[in-house]
């Protein structure tokens, strides 16, 4: 798990699994947030869907979600959103702006739909009825030539025969969180794009893009492909792969701003206006039974307009959790706040919470078939954590199943890191009885006589369950890939330098052999007898002038 210095929130940090990362981060995030406010936890395998979800339940109410959804979320709602033109039917009858267009079937014919087009006006927008994540939209159509190009690939290629064709509405794409009447988390979508640094070329922009991408949680799997339409947007701009943009020159790679075709995230929540937000909150309103959704709405910022263009009722939290850019929005507290209202007092102690669940074993269990349900061990209380750094002897196998086997009976928390290679440490978490008595019985074991134990702070989450770690061939293979490509640009940078180095050498010896030409001209004879000449063609000068 590696995670830049970004502005997400510190109670995630160190608490997102690997298992987690990519489409099963909103899912695991939302769980996280209940679980950590002591609710029950169970994760249900829908075997004739092949999906997973989970409940969640006190006292007072149980809940089920998929993925950020709710049961509060009607299945009319659902119907609604699902299918476009039905979404666009109730946001018009409750006046919600919406792109001029219309829905055409598979009975329609290409050229009912090229008439239609002239109706309205080019530019437009096509796109598939029952689409997801922005798949097959095409969108600023100039021309019927384009539009029939279009048509062929969405409709033949694609197999998308039931589309809609819209007005273009000139702006750029936001995506808003509504949460019960309250827009929680503006998100700006923006397509593509890299930016140049005078070194590496495109393709290598492109790679170090993906690089960042795969730290990111909700975008690891979210990579620029270099695909058809990305050769194309280089080659509309220039350029091909191997080409070096200029230091801070950006390159768009596509049209469309969907973070699944590798689009970037930008927190707008505080900058949006109360105008557009209302339209985002008239929109979630506009659709019977829908209490959270995203809005998808193109906003033109000079003139405060915006038109909506798709509500979705099973919105991600991860763009709003781990933005590129700004400030992260707590998405999961708002959802849970909204099903749990009588857990909002305990959603301060969820951020200083120092444990998260074992995801990795609920999935595998679901998988294989085991069992329909897996309820999560409930989260434990008062946990004190410490960290043991073992030095004087190697831990061989027996040591590691001795260890595993203590801290399970002690139902600790935490892990043993053992590097074949020499240096190991035990994180441990639990009670302050339990933690004191691990740490008694690990100095008076006879197998580890001459092990030195040293304590260190660990103020970082620990998962649920005790485990063995080991440093992976992956992971050391990781390491000195990175180690090379640093070096690779190391010796980019130092040739640079070379490169910079030898024009301004160049360039001093010009200049001092223009200096001494020009040093030589006034001390030469010509320059001294030429002398009244010049004088008198100034004089001459001055005359005319006058």
């Amino acid at each position: 798990m590696n995670e830049e210095n970004y502005e997400w929130l510190s109670h995630l940090k160190g608490s997102i699994p690997d298992e987690a990362y990519g489409d099963r981060i909103d899912m695991y995030v939302m769980a996280l947030e209940g679980w950590k406010r002591g609710l029950d936890l169970t994760f249900i395998n829908i075997q004739s869907k092949n999906r997973v979800r989970y409940k969640l339940s006190n006292k007072n109410r149980e809940h089920t979600f998929s993925v950020t959804r709710g049961d509060k979320v009607s299945n009319e709602a659902v119907s609604i959103c699902i299918r476009k033109h039905l979404t666009k039917k109730y946001l018009e009858k409750s006046g919600i702006p919406v792109p001029k267009g219309d829905n055409f079937t598979e009975e329609s014919t290409d050229e009912d739909i090229i008439k239609y087009s002239h109706k309205i006006g080019f530019p437009v927008v096509i796109k598939p009825t029952n689409g997801s994540r922005g798949k097959g939209v095409i969108s600023n159509i100039q021309t019927p030539e384009e539009l029939v190009e279009s048509l062929q690939y969405l409709r033949r290629d694609l197999n998308y025969p039931d589309i809609i064709i819209e007005q273009y509405f000139p702006g750029e794409e936001f995506r808003l969180h509504v949460v019960d009447n309250n827009v929680v988390g503006i998100i700006k979508r923006i397509p593509a794009n890299i930016v140049g640094d005078g070194i590496h070329t495109i393709e290598e922009l492109i790679a170090l893009k993906n690089k960042k991408r795969k730290k990111v949680p909700n975008l690891y799997a979210r990579l620029i492909q270099i695909d058809k339409e990305v050769l194309n947007h280089i080659k509309g701009a220039g350029y091909n792969k191997n080409s070096i943009l200029e230091k801070e020159e950006q390159l768009f790679l596509r049209k469309k701003s969907n973070l699944s075709a590798g689009g970037d995230s930008i927190d707008y929540t505080e900058v949006l206006t109360e105008e557009i937000k209302q339209i985002a909150i008239g929109a979630s309103n506009a659709i019977p039974g829908l209490g959270q959704c995203g809005v998808d709405i193109i906003v033109n910022e000079k003139e405060n307009t915006g038109v909506v263009i798709e509500v979705n009722s099973r919105a991600g939290a991860g763009a709003h959790l781990f933005p590129l850019k700004g400030k992260a929005r707590d998405i999961p507290k708002a959802i849970i706040d909204y099903y749990f209202p009588e857990t909002i007092s305990k959603s301060d102690s969820t951020k200083k919470s120092k444990v998260y669940f074992d995801f990795k074993s609920v999935l595998d269990i679901l998988k294989s078939g085991k069992a329909e349900e897996v309820k999560v061990q409930r989260k434990p209380k008062n946990i004190v954590v410490k960290k043991y750094i073992l030095s004087g002897k190697d831990i061989d196998k027996k040591d590691e199943k001795w260890i595993y086997r203590k801290a399970t009976g002690l139902k600790l928390n935490g892990f043993l890191e053992n590097n074949p290679h020499g240096g190991s440490f035990i994180v441990i978490g639990g009670n302050t009885k339990r933690v004191a008595k691990f740490k008694s019985m690990l100095d008076s074991a006879r197998r580890f006589k001459g092990l030195n134990i040293e304590d260190e702070k660990w103020n970082k989450p620990i998962e649920i369950g005790f485990n063995i770690k080991e440093i992976s061939p992956e992971d050391i293979k990781e390491n000195v890939t990175e180690i090379e490509n640093l070096r690779i640009d190391l010796q980019k940078e130092k040739q640079n330098v070379k490169q910079y180095q030898k024009n301004i050498e160049k360039i001093t010896k010009q200049v001092k052999k223009s200096e001494q030409a020009y040093n030589d001209l006034l001390n030469s004879k010509t320059w001294r007898y030429t002398s009244p000449i010049r004088k008198m063609g100034k004089l001459i000068s001055r005359t005319k002038k006058r």
